[in-house]
């Protein structure tokens, strides 16, 4: 996997925790093949807030178009309510966490609907890659999760979905810094 730059946390976050995820993901031709990440938060009820740590590279010598952007439930709870691209304008990197959705952060840029983005076979999609950004709402209380998010893409008028192993898991705002990790602890 061919990853760079660093990963920028939003100013809302006063402490997030990086977990262990077990599974695997087919990334397609987004370069994320066999990696999988996490992270836990909390919030409350009905807030909705950005996750914006999947970066997209294109890593074929060919044109990807993005169809569609959906998330993979774990425990029932979170609810996608929307999802915006941040191309190559923005500054280097990804925001774990931003407040509401969609964004408000000048470094993102100009912001884009996934339906039809076009990532072209450059240096800078291969190297830099695009953002996304999911507007999500926990509905649930306690705990609740993702476990991958789904890119349906098209290559050459043929149409496939790259699985990015990225757990999410989201518990009650006083557990903001303790929700406990996919391998059960608490």
């Amino acid at each position: 996997m061919r990853m760079r730059g660093d990963v920028t946390v939003g100013a809302a976050i006063t402490a997030f925790a990086l977990i262990s995820c077990g599974g695997s993901g087919d990334g397609g031709p987004f370069g994320v093949q066999g990696a999988a990440y996490g992270w836990s938060t909390g919030v409350a009820i009905n807030d909705v807030f950005t996750d914006g740590l999947t970066v997209l590279q294109n890593q074929l010598d060919r044109p990807v178009r993005i169809v569609d952007v959906r998330m993979e439930s774990g425990e029932p709870g979170l609810e996608l309510v929307g999802v915006k691209i941040a191309g190559l304008e923005r500054a280097i990197g990804a925001h774990q966490l931003l407040p509401g959705f969609p964004p408000e952060d000048a470094s993102l840029g100009p912001l884009a609907d996934p339906s039809g983005y076009m990532m072209p076979s450059d240096d800078q999609h291969a190297t830099k890659g695009v953002e996304l950004l999911l507007g999500i709402r926990k509905v649930v209380p306690g705990r609740a999760t993702r476990t991958a998010v789904l890119v349906t893409y098209e290559i050459d008028g043929q149409r496939d979905v790259a699985r990015i192993a990225s757990t999410l898991a989201v518990c009650e705002p006083e557990r903001k810094t303790s929700c406990p990790g996919e391998d059960g602890e608490d």
